[in-house]
């Protein structure tokens, strides 16, 4: 597990949510995100972090990223793409970034649906689990929430029919999401 933290500052947030990357602020590639070039935020999440951000609600991101475990691009290639994507927001809420470089092989338990990295950021940064969010754009970033306790939010594809679970709400974008969760926790 990498971690990749952005402030020391996370008790200035009254609430803190968990985040999916690619899918949900970057736009998921079919081969993997693997150079810079391959970056392209969705519209919405330029929204969705300012309004985050207005509402005081602190970010952290929960990333599997295959892709190293397949060495595909090296784990410091994987957090320059990481960076550069958090960098494209001015004064993103983003408290940290917790990324699983394994294979699914590897049947490690930080890798989604495994809930290592959300209960090791929840005991890093004092994160209430319960009646908390988990935003994401697959089935194994809905069980993730599931199994961690939290309130699964998927954003929608709209190409693409997929498994889902009963405790799913469902977005279109990330922005609409941001609207509903600071209404919910502020």
């Amino acid at each position: 597990m990498i971690i990749i933290e952005r402030t020391f500052h996370y008790q200035e947030y009254e609430n803190i949510i968990f985040l999916d990357r690619d899918g949900v602020i970057n736009v998921n590639r079919e081969h993997y995100v693997k150079s810079l070039s391959d970056i392209e935020i969705h519209n919405s999440a330029y929204k969705a972090l300012s309004n985050f951000r207005d509402h005081n609600i602190g970010i952290i991101i929960i990333s599997n990223q295959q892709a190293v475990g397949k060495k595909i691009i090296s784990i410091e290639k994987a957090i320059e793409i990481h960076n550069k994507i958090i960098n494209q927001f001015e004064n993103p809420p983003i408290i940290a970034s917790f990324i699983c470089p394994h294979l699914v092989s590897d049947k490690c338990d930080c890798r989604k649906p495994g809930i290592r990295m959300i209960r090791t950021a929840s005991e890093i940064y004092n994160v209430q689990l319960q009646g908390n969010y988990l935003v994401g754009d697959s089935y194994t970033d809905l069980l993730a929430a599931e199994n961690a306790g939290l309130q699964p939010i998927l954003i929608k594809k709209s190409h693409e029919k997929m498994k889902t679970i009963n405790k799913a709400i469902t977005f279109e974008n990330l922005y609409e999401t941001s609207k509903y969760i600071s209404s919910k926790i502020t």
